[in-house]
């Protein structure tokens, strides 16, 4: 008999937590398990990477674009949120024996309120708690209650669960993202549409609030102005997309900074950059700067949760503190103008990189499950 999964996201956007949840369902033994991904909205750029053995079902459609279609996603969300366990009731209708919830958040909200006796839940976290609140502290208390094994991405993240909900600390365990390393340097070799003639520095990320790209393009004026020729290439795409550009064309930055939208394959642009940057205020385990430590390149990250965890305070790249725009100049900067940290901290990086095991990880979903 197989053990059948439910797994509950709210959709397959272009972020990290998604590609993750892309790599575990491409590497489970579906000959031990039987796996439905429940989507709370059916959309995002790697729906069509899901492995023909997983069976999708939705709640609603996603691409929900344009100003009133974005007004009928929110009624959407807002259902869900004060509706979760009717949310449940109508699109569960099979019993499984494992229900996951693979996001905190909306995700987490649904599988709270499964009716399932049986099943054993568990809800992943990717984000530091404190930093991102996604409902009152009260009400996810309430719902985590209600969770078998809370599976954390990072130590920081656990350390954060733990501190604000410390009657479940016994339930909360970590799980370092899977990473595949051989997959990723495959692809890194793949050839671009940009010659990295002029030193390029490369930053990956939704165009949201929580990554501050706009203080990494403030950065880049910075050096731009001191004569550090280079360029900065950030990709994807988010929200603020329209507010970033304002900035770059703002500060005539037109020429040296390129947002380049989502690019399916981002490891070639990191792997010949010059530097990778992450300027984000909050993060859980940044899928992102794995792949850059996995690529050998020299980073320089703020000391959010999880890039911190990663660089070990510095050890393995350099960090800044969160929201110090001059910090992450100078940490560029450094890695622009001085060859041998540059490489240095490349080499660090590709001794870092090991501690990324697919197989443990993997073993310790399955233990789970």
């Amino acid at each position: 008999m197989k053990k059948s999964i439910l797994i509950i996201q709210e959709s397959l956007g272009g972020g990290g937590a998604e590609r993750v949840l892309i790599n575990i369902l491409n590497k489970i033994d579906y000959t031990k398990y039987s796996v439905d991904l429940l989507l709370l909205f059916e959309e995002g750029v790697y729906l069509k990477k899901v492995p023909e053995n997983v069976n999708v079902k939705r709640v609603w459609k996603g691409n929900d674009n344009g100003p009133i279609k974005k007004y009928i996603r929110k009624v959407k969300r807002t259902i869900i949120r004060f509706c979760p366990k009717i949310i449940y009731k109508l699109f569960v209708k099979d019993k499984y024996d494992v229900e996951i919830a693979f996001v905190e958040g909306l995700s987490t909200m649904v599988l709270a309120n499964s009716t399932n006796d049986k099943s054993k839940k568990i809800s992943w976290v990717h984000i530091d708690l404190k930093k991102h609140r996604t409902m009152s502290i009260e009400k996810e208390r309430k719902y985590y209650k209600k969770i078998d094994n809370i599976v954390c991405v990072s130590n920081d993240s656990k350390k954060v669960f733990d501190e604000l909900y410390n009657e479940y600390r016994n339930k909360s365990t970590v799980i370092y993202n899977m990473i595949n390393k051989q997959e990723i340097e495959s692809l890194s070799n793949e050839s671009v549409n940009y010659t990295f003639e002029t030193p390029t520095v490369v930053a990956v990320g939704r165009l949201t609030d929580q990554k501050r790209f706009d203080i990494l393009i403030q950065a880049h004026k910075k050096l731009i102005d001191e004569g550090i020729v280079h360029n900065l290439l950030i990709l994807g795409t988010g929200p603020n997309e329209s507010e970033l550009s304002k900035l770059i064309n703002k500060l005539g930055l037109k020429d040296t900074v390129k947002l380049l939208g989502f690019i399916e394959n981002p490891y070639p642009y990191i792997k010949n950059a010059t530097a990778y940057a992450m300027s984000s205020d909050f993060e859980g385990l940044p899928l992102v700067i794995a792949e850059a430590l996995v690529l050998g390149k020299a980073i320089v990250s703020t000391k959010c949760t999880g890039p911190n965890e990663l660089l070990k305070d510095g050890e393995y790249g350099i960090v800044c503190e969160i929201g110090d725009v001059d910090g992450l100049k100078n940490g560029i900067k450094n890695l622009l103008i001085n060859y041998e940290l540059r490489d240095e901290m490349g080499k660090k990086s590709l001794i870092r990189s090991e501690i990324f095991n697919e197989e443990k990880v993997l073993s310790e979903i399955q233990k789970l499950m």
